[in-house]
């Protein structure tokens, strides 16, 4: 069993019977991707199901019957952040010698920007849904070893600089992830949104733990 499948038996929304059909999947799938462009649009906290339902063309009632609340809608769309994902970063990191690490940082920073209402209300989101936060605590535990690895990786190939201890490795992705949380909000309090300076943001804290080739990657990075 996936490590991820055992995480979504500890949630309500995915251990209770769920509408399977077609049409039932089509609907969940549209009423997600409303979701999500009202949350990234308006944030969270200000969108009502009500306001979901109308983005989708369905009744309220419509929508309770494949999510009985937005806490479930956020749930269902936290399952779908592949940045949270072992299996992606895996895919996507230097695990695999496929893809360079500019395709990696692609697959960061898109996430970042495609889920940018998780990010920039995280604290709140996981205060406000007891069931999410503990979803939220074991996933990174697991996404944690995950990144550890990454790091250690990107060290071997010559990217980043080597840490000075395991503590020091973790301090500076606990860093990120806490950059990645709350910048967004910082930048949009000094009413800086676009995308760029975001991600400049990040990439200046990134930027002294890397070699000199490493360096190129995050230049290249942002000239592309």
């Amino acid at each position: 069993m996936s490590s991820d499948l055992a995480l979504k038996k500890l949630d309500p929304l995915f251990s209770a019977k769920r509408p399977s059909s077609a049409q039932a999947i089509q609907t969940q799938d549209l009423i997600l991707k409303s979701a999500l462009a009202l949350f990234n649009e308006d944030g969270a906290g200000k969108v009502t199901t009500h306001d979901i339902a109308g983005k989708v063309g369905i009744s309220p009632g419509n929508l309770y019957y494949h999510y009985k609340n937005k806490e479930e809608i956020i749930r269902a769309i936290f399952w779908k952040i592949d940045l949270f994902s072992q299996f992606q970063w895996a895919g996507h990191g230097p695990m695999n010698q496929k893809e360079s690490m500019v395709d990696f940082m692609r697959f960061v920073f898109g996430e970042l920007s495609k889920y940018q209402f998780f990010f920039r209300e995280f604290g709140i989101l996981l205060q406000s849904d007891s069931i999410l936060a503990k979803l939220w605590d074991i996933r990174y535990d697991h996404l944690l070893d995950s990144m550890r690895q990454t790091a250690q990786l990107w060290v071997k190939a010559g990217v980043l600089k080597p840490f000075r201890s395991s503590s020091h490795r973790d301090a500076f992705i606990e860093n990120f992830w806490v950059l990645a949380n709350f910048s967004g909000v910082h930048l949009e309090q000094q009413k800086k949104k676009s995308k760029p300076e975001s991600n400049e943001l990040l990439i200046s804290y990134l930027y002294p733990y890397h070699t000199e080739k490493g360096q190129r990657v995050l230049d290249l990075y942002l000239r592309s």
